[in-house]
């Protein structure tokens, strides 16, 4: 929250996208990944990065965290939508 706020009042427009997907995706898109594993500093895998994620108190975020909150939640369907709104909110700028 504060570097969303340091953002803020520097003029920005914030927008999150909160990815709010079914476990059961989430490790099978992991599992299947072939992205290079040299970005981890602390994780040995991205089954282990997902692992932690689930296990960290985080919640989801609220709306008024930023000027603009989309969720994805049914897979790649929402992408487009999101992607779509995002580039409208940017138009108007």
């Amino acid at each position: 929250m504060s570097l969303l706020d340091k953002f803020r009042s520097r003029g920005f427009v914030t927008i999150l996208v909160y990815f709010d997907l079914p476990i059961a995706l989430l490790r099978l898109r992991v599992k299947e990944s072939q992205r290079s594993k040299d970005i981890f500093r602390k994780a040995s895998s991205f089954e282990e990065v997902l692992e932690r994620q689930l296990m960290s108190e985080e919640s989801s975020p609220e709306i008024t965290e930023a000027d603009h909150l989309f969720v994805v939640n049914r897979s790649e369907i929402d992408v487009p939508i999101v992607i779509k709104k995002i580039t409208e909110i940017t138009e108007h700028m």
